[in-house]
């Protein structure tokens, strides 16, 4: 095993943080589909008669709180990473099952299959606790309001927040990998930011830009598995 090879699997490299960019770039149309009406909505109670700065303020609020749960769910994956990941071929092995994972990710968005349907059917978010405190923060006049609507719509199932969180997680380290989630969710907050204003021409092109996430989850994935193999080579 070359010091090259171990540097791969050590963490997360310039091409691992651009792809999850670019994937929470792609995500947008989708994030607009599944998180806007909550935008919309928060908007539409709260905001109706604020003026501007206030709206930005209550918009930036709300996304910072869904990239501190982001960042939260790297961090916790990352230490669940470290556990795993003890020596390279336990990473290796790791990296390999991950890989898997985000395949069949992809290939569900792709072909429209039933296996990331199952996995945002959480029961989290069905609580009875997350419903009654969602309800109290959209009924509460406190601007910290907006930062614990987004920090508990970062918690919401979706399919393609689960495979960043594979992606982050293939790193094996608690820091990077909420770096990397924190990345996505930058990533996925302008168009989110923007419907806060007025509806979105992204949401139009929902599909497609969910199959081009697909996409490039795939392709790391494949990096992920050639990377894999050459350590336990």
């Amino acid at each position: 095993m070359t010091h090259e090879h171990m540097a791969h699997m050590a963490s997360m490299d310039a091409f691992s943080f651009a792809a999850i960019f670019i994937m929470g770039l792609m995500t947008s149309a989708h994030c607009i589909g599944m998180c806007g009406p909550i935008v919309l909505a928060y908007s539409s109670a709260k905001l109706k008669d604020a003026a501007k700065p206030a709206q930005i303020f209550a918009h930036l609020f709300y996304s910072l709180g869904r990239v501190t749960s982001y960042a939260i769910i790297g961090f916790a994956l990352g230490l669940l990473g470290q556990k795993i990941a003890v020596n390279p071929t336990g990473k290796a092995v790791l990296n390999i099952i991950l890989a898997i994972f985000l395949i069949l990710i992809a290939v569900s968005i792709l072909f429209k299959l039933g296996f990331v349907a199952k996995l945002e059917s959480g029961v989290f978010a069905k609580s009875a606790f997350y419903r009654k405190t969602f309800a109290a923060l959209f009924k509460s006049q406190n601007p910290a309001s907006f930062y614990g609507i987004g920090f508990l719509n970062g918690f919401l199932p979706c399919g393609m927040v689960y495979a960043a969180a594979g992606m982050s997680l293939a790193a094996g380290n608690a820091a990077i990998s909420a770096l990397a989630m924190a990345i996505f969710g930058i990533a996925t907050a302008p168009s989110l930011f923007a419907m806060g204003f007025f509806s979105s021409a992204l949401v139009n092109y929902r599909e497609i830009f969910h199959k081009a996430a697909a996409i490039i989850v795939l392709v790391f994935a494949a990096v992920m598995i050639v990377r894999a193999a050459g350590v336990a080579l």
